[in-house]
């Protein structure tokens, strides 16, 4: 299975100061609803954010991954 990001755009958790990424399902190893979180602490550039994918967790190596580009919708695979 594939997962679909919701949001192009990270929203800010108030919280945590952290920028948070959902992804509802990536694969058959995640429940239904659960979320992947990603958590930025470095600043970024533009439009652009780097993140080292061992900081990740689940792993997503291995899985396929549904994108959002814009209007451009892809699917890319997730190598470590």
């Amino acid at each position: 299975m594939t997962g679909i990001i919701l949001y192009e755009l990270p929203y800010k958790d108030t919280t945590t100061q952290n920028y948070i990424y959902e992804i509802p399902r990536i694969t058959n190893a995640l429940k239904d609803q659960e979320r992947v979180v990603i958590q930025i602490n470095q600043e970024s550039q533009g439009n652009e954010i780097w993140i080292p994918l061992e900081y990740v967790q689940p792993r997503l190596e291995g899985n396929m991954v549904r994108r959002k580009n814009g209007e451009m919708i892809e699917d890319i695979a997730i190598q470590l």
